[in-house]
């Protein structure tokens, strides 16, 4: 029979594989299109990510944010950003991707459209 020839159930394990990586690599072509989003932030603190050129964090009360060139997102302008974002300011911001707390992958800040300006209220 034919489910039971090595040869077909190699072949369907490399097939699965072969489909695996295809989703996976399509998936970080189409991850801006899929998961941009437009967010608010305020920065608590900036950092350089270690010796890497093009890689900053962004710390804010809720999440921290990636700041770094990517290929994938189609951005070359990391520097430029993190030297936008100051302290304390509150900004009005492109993100891509997932955040989950449970694995160590952070959205990245592709875009800053602006600051946000707080109205007080008078009482």
């Amino acid at each position: 029979m034919v489910l039971k020839n090595p040869m077909f159930k190699m072949a369907i394990f490399v097939a699965i594989i072969l489909s695996l990586f295809f989703l996976g690599f399509s998936y970080l072509f189409f991850e801006k299109f899929l998961t941009e989003k437009e967010i608010s932030l305020t920065v608590i603190n900036k950092e350089k990510f270690g010796n890497e050129e093009g890689r900053y964090l962004i710390f804010t009360p809720d999440e921290v944010f990636e700041n770094s060139d990517s290929f994938y997102h189609r951005k070359t302008n990391a520097e430029i950003i993190y030297r936008k974002l100051e302290r304390g300011v509150t900004y009005r911001v492109k993100v891509v991707g997932f955040y989950l707390p449970c694995l160590p992958r952070l959205r990245n800040i592709t875009e800053v459209l602006g600051t946000e300006i707080k109205k007080e209220s008078k009482p």
